[in-house]
């Protein structure tokens, strides 16, 4: 199990981080959350997080990943969207030359108080997501394949294009959907106002190969793997029982994985955990080059 495999204090891959918590956090973290119960009966108790920790690693493809296409472009802007008659390489599947594999995403799925959450997130939990930080395109192509926020945030969105684009915002459930066109080198401003279970697409309907994912969340504990296929999470809740889930486009919610070298069957993507108190833990994640074919 992933717990055993990766979280035992007697484990390989495991350091001792300086996270240290204020007077005031810990003052927080001594409360005790009462909770009703669903039916209005008597209130249950929640356990205290004993602290924070951090989860890091990265995911692999073992074998060989799948091919990046190119996507066909046409229509009148064909010599934007194609520099030299060459079209966008498909992202569906991006992995480096040792199986890196980017644009994971992997989220906490269990419902937190904002109390849990670490002293750090405060700043940002309202923040407007703008710049570089916002959600781009260029030469018809979001910049950002998957991008990940708050659902209490919002984020600009922003076209550095030379033509208009028509940014199509539809979510599953929670968040909400935006249809909004946008001229030549413009922006407007997206507020999700809800959280997403999954991953929901983002296209571009006078552009029809533009694609990219958003997911929105009511906590702060999700990361997107980078190019190089890692990803951090910081200043998780420990001491408590806590689910997370993994998801990848081409292959939707990883199921069947290698975690620190011990095979793994996660259930619909989710893995459940509980971290001990200033760890440093470390995942390696390898999927077989089979389930993305």
């Amino acid at each position: 199990m992933l717990v055993a495999a990766a979280l035992g204090c007697d484990q390989g891959g495991i350091r001792t981080a300086n996270y240290h918590t204020s007077p005031d956090v810990a003052e927080k973290l001594r409360e005790k959350l009462v909770v009703q119960s669903a039916g209005g009966g008597a209130a249950a108790e929640l356990a205290d997080p004993t602290g924070f920790a951090t989860i890091r690693g990265m995911f692999k493809i073992s074998g060989n990943a799948p091919q990046m296409a190119r996507l066909a472009v046409t229509g009148d802007d064909a010599s934007l969207c194609a520099p030299g008659g060459q079209g966008p390489l498909s992202e569906e599947v991006v992995a480096g030359p040792g199986g890196e594999l980017a644009n994971v995403v992997i989220f906490l799925d269990s419902k937190i108080p904002q109390e849990w959450e670490h002293e750090d997130y405060a700043a940002t939990r309202d923040a407007l997501l703008a710049g570089e930080n916002g959600f781009d395109q260029k030469q018809c192509l979001f910049l950002s394949h998957v991008f990940a926020m708050r659902s209490t945030q919002t984020v600009e969105i922003i076209n550095s294009d030379g033509v208009g684009h028509n940014t199509n915002i539809q979510p599953i459930k929670g968040a909400q959907p935006s249809n909004n066109s946008l001229p030549a080198n413009s922006t407007s401003v997206y507020a999700p106002g809800g959280e997403s279970p999954a991953p929901f697409s983002v296209t571009c309907s006078i552009h029809p190969w533009m694609k990219a994912y958003m997911i929105t969340r009511s906590n702060p504990y999700f990361a997107v793997t980078n190019k190089d296929g890692s990803f951090e999470i910081k200043n998780a809740p420990t001491g408590v029982p806590l689910t997370f889930r993994v998801w990848q486009e081409k292959a939707g919610f990883l199921q069947e994985v290698t975690v620190n070298g011990a095979a793994e069957k996660w259930s619909k993507g989710r893995f459940k955990t509980t971290l001990n108190a200033d760890e440093d833990v470390n995942l390696d994640v390898v999927i077989n080059a089979t389930v993305f074919e």
